[in-house]
């Protein structure tokens, strides 16, 4: 195929012209070499020993700072673990482990609502949220933090003086005795009203005495069978 390079100059032409089978060399395993390609061998007689080389240069030696793999476990580790289950508040030992001198934790928290609700009396805020109107400061907003007995204060800039966290007006339901009567004096019922309810007594009345029936004739039929 002719035809011109990218800078202009002609590709030689290459074409196959003859083709000759030629047959694989076979090794016997016991002939082959490669199991001992990677590896350090010395020759006694016939045998070849396996032996280690030491590492001397300083371009293959191991570094002096190797960084600790994440699945190692220090001692330090072991015993901030062991420090901190150790001043965990602790219980006496459940009545169906009565026969044994251990303690165990306290397991009666199963999600963080349980222990929210054993300790919403204890708290000061009940959530601290930042403000829903516009230029009200946020997070990114507070330079400085001060909390102390229990009551949290903060800084919009360093020069001025802690200012107590906002707290949202709760709204509480008021009492019934709290409203003002609709009117001065009852009102009295119609007489449409009344005939109404007398119906519906009637009607009432009229339904218990079948269901109160039906509930006798059950349970005489249910004593016969038995």
């Amino acid at each position: 195929m002719k035809g011109e390079g990218y800078l202009g100059f002609r590709h030689p032409k290459a074409g196959l012209c003859s083709r000759q089978d030629t047959q694989k060399k076979t090794v016997l395993e016991h002939q082959t070499r490669r199991d001992r390609s990677y590896l350090y061998n010395l020759r006694k007689g016939d045998k070849h020993l396996q032996v280690c080389k030491w590492i001397s240069e300083e371009n293959h030696s191991s570094p002096s700072s190797t960084r600790r793999s994440s699945r190692s476990i220090e001692s330090e580790d072991l015993k901030f673990v062991r420090e901190f289950l150790r001043d965990l508040p602790k219980l006496p030992s459940h009545y169906c482990r009565h026969d044994t001198k251990k303690e165990y934790l306290e397991d009666n928290f199963v999600t963080y609502a349980d222990l929210y609700k054993n300790y919403n009396t204890d708290l000061v805020y009940d959530s601290i949220r930042p403000g829903n109107k516009k230029n009200d400061p946020t997070v990114t907003d507070l330079r400085a933090l001060f909390y102390r007995n229990g009551e949290l204060h903060y800084k919009l800039k360093f020069d001025e003086e802690f200012l107590s966290i906002p707290r949202p007006p709760r709204h509480k339901p008021r009492a019934i005795d709290d409203f003002p009567n609709l009117f001065k004096s009852r009102l009295f019922i119609c007489e449409k009203k009344i005939q109404a309810f007398a119906g519906i007594e009637k009607l009432s009345r009229c339904k218990l005495l079948g269901f109160l029936r039906q509930l006798a004739i059950h349970k005489i039929l249910g004593s016969y069978n038995v």
